[in-house]
């Protein structure tokens, strides 16, 4: 993402068979933003990670990304995710200097 995304609504999902449901993923050097997000009434089953945001996730598209680059990340909500053997309802892995703001997970 160097870009943004922005306005999701997602409701009524149902994920199985999987290591992780729900991922943000960004990087430094990324930069853009994901924002205005929310996720609910999310059933799982046999996944091992509810919700996942990745601060580290370093691939970038090309060689002349700007490295000092943050993203902005937030107003995330994810509400009512109900499951079975799942292991981690939330992962969140942030970027040193950055801020992910006004992220919530609501009764998981």
């Amino acid at each position: 993402m160097s870009r943004g995304v922005s306005q999701v609504h997602a409701e009524n999902l149902y994920f199985f068979h999987s290591s992780t449901a729900i991922i943000i993923k960004t990087a430094h050097g990324r930069g853009g933003y994901v924002r205005n997000v929310y996720i609910s009434n999310v059933t799982l089953a046999g996944v091992d990670t509810t919700t996942r945001f990745d601060g580290n996730f370093s691939q970038h598209p090309h060689a002349l990304y700007d490295p000092n680059a943050l993203p902005v990340i937030e107003m995330i909500t994810v509400k009512d995710a109900i499951g079975d053997h799942t292991k981690v309802a939330g992962l969140l892995k942030g970027i040193d200097g950055d801020t992910f703001s006004s992220c919530l997970l609501i009764e998981y």
